[in-house]
């Protein structure tokens, strides 16, 4: 189970994240554009909203079989608890119940102000993705190569 965090959090941890790869010997190209490839598959997917729907609907049938089921709510509890150890003192029936809410929320449908701004967001990545294309991402790596060719003949 992961944690939910604030998006300022979520964006630090890819930051350390990537920082930590590069230093590893990851090609900074490679992970650009591995990012901005995910990034645009999410945004459209986002903005596919008959799709969404049908995933919204099975991940809401997905979690209400979850709440009838005792060694799924253990593990759900037990996660819980990681963050808050009152969740530990939680019955079957409470944690059922919150998973249910889960799965109302998560089966939602978007309302047609959400389709818009989902496709609108989806429009404005792809517009801003292309400042990162193939073209750009290949210079990148030409003059990575150069400096690699660069310090080794030093």
């Amino acid at each position: 189970m992961h944690q939910v965090v604030s998006r300022d959090e979520y964006l630090s941890r890819i930051r350390e994240r990537l920082a930590a790869l590069v230093l590893s010997g990851v090609r900074e190209d490679f992970l650009v554009r591995a990012l901005r490839n995910e990034l645009t598959a999410h945004m459209q997917t986002y903005a596919q909203t008959e799709a969404t729907k049908d995933k919204r609907e099975a991940r809401q049938e997905e979690m209400e079989q979850h709440a009838r089921d005792p060694k799924f709510i253990a593990v759900f509890r037990e996660g819980m608890a990681k963050r808050d150890p009152e969740a530990a003192k939680l019955s079957d029936q409470a944690i059922a119940g919150r998973l249910r809410d889960m799965a109302r929320w998560a089966g939602k449908p978007m309302s047609r102000e959400e389709e818009e701004k989902a496709w609108a967001s989806s429009a404005r990545w792809i517009e801003r993705s292309k400042v990162v294309s193939d073209e750009v991402l290949e210079k990148w790596l030409d003059r990575y190569a150069q400096g690699v060719i660069g310090s080794s003949a030093s």
